[in-house]
Order: structure tokens, then sequence, then C-alpha cells
């Protein structure tokens, strides 16, 4: 047997930062596979291990449920603060909202750099993003909560505007984790359920589905805030998964790893075949929430290396990786495309992608976590919260 780590109410969780890093990578990968590997890109996509490569809808989920534990950390620490749902909103707007204005506009340079620059962009070239601005666009993209054309700009931002919507419904969740119990825990499923419900309705075509994109989009906030409430689950229940994971066997431990990644590999992926109704998607994706928490378990219970290495550096940059890494797609897709192999393209663009992540991490993101850290700390002056010590939540 095992003993129990650290401390369970410390505020930075390496592994948590790792987990982060291994699912952006997760998602680049998946991402630059539009270029294609020898024509076996499908094969690759659904046979383990490298179908783990191409599971960037499930790296979103595993976001989901780690920025519910990390919210949970930070608005439990909040206790006792006057406005502290105001407050929490703030931290959170200046951790998430300069980054992600960085990147459009990165993205709006990537996009218009070869009309600028006299670049033709070849022939038969795939399109990440249409580039088709309009005011209702902009305004939308500026405003991050309301429903906007993604795929304009930079696509992989759709998940930084239900982020957003559930940065502002958390207090809620966690008052429901946090106070209460089995019937509030009922709630938030029942949430989920009916969530899951209208898309079975519109599957079935007992509902026609809606065109208005904000009809769409309320049964996706309930389903992605379920993810949000698992993590806030293991967030409140931290000290028991700790223990519960500290004492396991370790041949047991590594058996109920695999079969999490077997969960986590068989989750909504690009093998899924299109018929498939997008409900049966959305109930494979809570089995990959639960494989998700307990890899969270698992990481809080894992202590942390002597030196933060390759995964400590991914785990710095993953928020900023997420954000750019399809600005350095587009940009490989103008100067490169059709001119060398797909190889050389996965390797120029992935390299591209963590160069580019880094500098934007350094230059945009480092300094707005600063200032959010810097307005916790002020918060927390003569109040029994600590400062915190610089946990990151990502979308």
């Amino acid at each position: 047997m095992r003993t129990l780590p650290v401390s369970p109410d410390r505020q930075h969780y390496f592994w948590i930062d790792a987990l982060r890093g291994m699912a952006a990578i997760i998602v680049l990968i998946s991402h630059v596979s539009i270029f294609g590997l020898y024509g076996y890109e499908h094969t690759l996509a659904t046979w383990p291990p490298t179908r783990l490569l191409w599971a960037g809808h499930q790296a979103v989920i595993l976001f989901f449920v780690i920025s519910g534990f990390a919210l949970y950390l930070q608005f439990d620490r909040m206790a006792g603060i006057d406005g502290r749902w105001r407050k929490f909103v703030l931290i959170r707007v200046l951790r998430l909202y300069p980054p992600y204005l960085g990147s459009l506009l990165l993205g709006l340079l990537v996009l218009k750099a070869p009309m600028l620059l006299g670049i033709s962009v070849p022939s038969g070239a795939p399109v990440i993003a249409h580039g088709n601005l309009t005011a209702e666009t902009l305004v939308g993209h500026l405003l991050m909560i309301i429903d906007v054309d993604t795929g304009a700009i930079n696509p992989p931002i759709w998940t930084l505007i239900f982020e957003m919507r559930l940065t502002l419904l958390f207090p809620l969740i966690h008052f429901a984790i946090e106070r209460g119990g089995h019937r509030s825990l009922a709630v938030i499923i029942a949430f989920w359920i009916a969530g899951v419900g209208s898309f079975a309705a519109y599957d079935l075509h007992y509902l026609p589905k809606p065109d208005q994109t904000i009809f769409i989009s309320i049964p996706y906030t309930a389903i992605y805030g379920g993810y949000f409430a698992v993590g806030a689950l293991v967030a409140k229940h931290r000290t028991l998964a700790m223990a519960w994971v500290s004492a396991l066997r370790k041949s047991f431990l590594q058996i109920l790893l695999a079969i999490s990644i077997i969960v986590f590999l068989c989750g909504h992926g690009y093998s899924w075949p299109e018929w498939v109704p997008e409900s049966l998607r959305h109930i494979a994706d809570a089995f990959v929430a639960v494989a998700s928490a307990f890899f969270v378990a698992v990481a809080i219970a894992t202590p942390a290396p002597p030196k933060r290495g390759l995964l400590g550096f991914f785990g710095a940059i993953s928020y900023s990786l997420y954000l750019v890494h399809q600005s350095a797609v587009i940009g490989t897709i103008s100067l490169f495309f059709g001119r060398y192999p797909a190889p050389l393209l996965w390797l120029i663009s992935i390299s591209a992608a963590v160069g580019l992540a880094w500098l934007f991490h350094v230059a945009i993101e480092r300094p707005s976590h600063a200032a959010s850290r810097m307005v916790r700390r002020k918060i927390a002056v003569g109040r029994s919260m600590p400062p915190a010590s610089g946990s990151q939540s990502t979308g």
C-alpha cells in the first residue's frame, strides 16, 4: 500500500497540467491529420494505440472535466468573500479573454497574410477557416458567450465559448455539488439527460431540429455543464479520491488505467460512421467524462517529479497551444501544401504550432495569467482565501 502523496488542499497539481498538455497535443495531432499520412490515416485513427492520437474530441471532454475540477477549487477558496460570484467571473475573464482575443487577431493575420503578401494558396488546399467576416461575426467573437460562426477565424474557439458560459453558471454548479447532496446531483444529471434527450428527439424526428443556433446551444451547454460537474465532484471528494488511488495495488491501478484509456479511445472519434445518431455520441462522451475523472483522480494522487521536463513545458503552454495550433496549420497550408509530402507537412506544422504556442504563452498568456493572479491576491488580502500559486484552467 502506498502512502498518501501530499496534502489534497494544495493549489497546484503538476499532473493536472500534464494532462492538459497531453490533451492539447492530441488535439494538435488530430487536426494535423488533415494532411493525411500515406493513405493509412483511417486505419491509424481506428485502432489502438495510434487511435489515441486522433482522439481530439475526447481530449476536449477531458479539458471540460479538468476545468470543472480547477474551477471548483478556485471558487471554494473564495468562500466568505463579498461579491464572490462577480469577482470569480472577473478572475476568469482576465485569465481566458486576453489570450482568446489574441488568438483571434493572430488567426485573422494568418488568414489574410497570403492576400497581403501576394502569396497564392495552392489549389485543392484544405480549408480550415473560411475567413468570411461580417459585422455580426466580429461582434459575436468579441462577446464570446453568444453563438458565432466559429469556422470564420479559429474553429477551436467553440470550446472557449462554452467555457465562458459555464464560468458564468459555475457558481450554481458549485452550490449544487457542495451543498445540495444527492438531490442537486440528480438535478444536474437531469439537465444532462434533457440535453441528450433533445438530440434524441431531433435524431428520431420527434422534434424538428431548429435553425436558430441558440436553441441548439442550450442542450449543448447542459451536456457540457454535466462534464464540468463531473470534475467538480472529483474536486469536492479529492481527499477520498487521493486516498483511494493511493491504496490501490499497482497492478490493479494499471488495469483500471488500461480500461479507462480504452473507454477514452472508444468515445466519439473519426472512426465513427456518419450515420450514428448524435444522441448516442453524447452518451459515449459521458463514459469519456468518467474515464477523464479517473485520470484526474490518478493525477492528483501522483507526486510531482523532481523536474518538470517536457510534460511540464507542454502543460504550461497547453492553453496557448490549443488556441494557436490551427493558425500554424493554416500557415503551413498557405506556404507548403502540395509542395512537400504529408509527413514533412506534419513535422512543419507541429513544430510551428509548438514554437508559436510558446511565443504566444510568453507574450500574451503569461501577462494575462499574471493579471488574474494579481486580482486574486488583492481579493485575498485580509481574507481566509490564500493567493493561488499558479494552477491553470483552460478550455
